[in-house]
């Protein structure tokens, strides 16, 4: 449909123009399914972890928390709780840290202290969700490092995969990349016919 006329026959409105290429693209949604690690930090004592929602609604973190595989344990080593009184709004991220940064970190913790070599994942009611790195690898493989989520990944998972990270050195602070996350969400479409126009007529 490209430049023709829709009147509205339902009265109280004037003919408008539409002009459109055969779809429609549909506002509103997330595309995640879930909360993801978007971002982490490691260098010395400066440790961070950055979770994002891209669900499309606020989602509380009750169910959730953070755990830590040192130095390649089968089981989690530490647990940290997050917040359990707060929430992430959709687009959102929320950031862990060993220390805090200010105006970035919403949450600190002496527990969260991962080395190099350290899996660190996501849970939700005791589940894994999201995991960074290799249950039971203990190489070090990210040691000194900022490790950002690329913007295409869309879903948790729990099977670490390098090439859905984008990797720079870190020496340690504020990297200037905590606090916000880009997700691409492509946005659904919908094919437009006379059929789904309900309360239109072609003019």
């Amino acid at each position: 449909y490209n430049g023709e006329n829709i009147g509205n026959s339902g009265g109280g409105a004037s003919n408008v123009n539409v002009s459109n290429d055969g779809t429609v693209t549909a506002a509103g949604g997330g595309c995640a399914s879930d909360l993801i690690i978007s971002e982490l930090n490691e260098n010395g004592a400066d440790k961070y972890v950055e979770i994002a929602n891209y669900t499309g609604s606020s989602v509380s973190l009750v169910d959730y928390d953070i755990v830590v595989y040192a130095n390649g344990s089968g089981t989690p080593t530490s647990t940290i709780d997050l917040t359990d009184a707060a929430s992430i709004a959709d687009g959102d991220v929320w950031v862990l840290g060993n220390s805090a940064l200010s105006g970035i970190t919403d949450q600190t913790s002496g527990s969260f202290a991962p080395n190099g070599n350290d899996v660190i994942a996501l849970r939700k009611s005791s589940s894994n969700i999201d995991v960074f790195g290799t249950i039971g690898n203990s190489s070090y493989w990210y040691a000194d490092e900022t490790h950002i989520r690329n913007s295409d990944i869309t879903d948790p998972t729990t099977s670490y995969a390098v090439g859905e990270w984008t990797i720079s050195a870190y020496g340690g602070g504020d990297p200037g990349t905590l606090g916000a996350h880009t997700m691409d969400c492509n946005s659904p479409t919908l094919n437009v016919s006379a059929s789904t126009l309900t309360g239109y007529t072609y003019v």
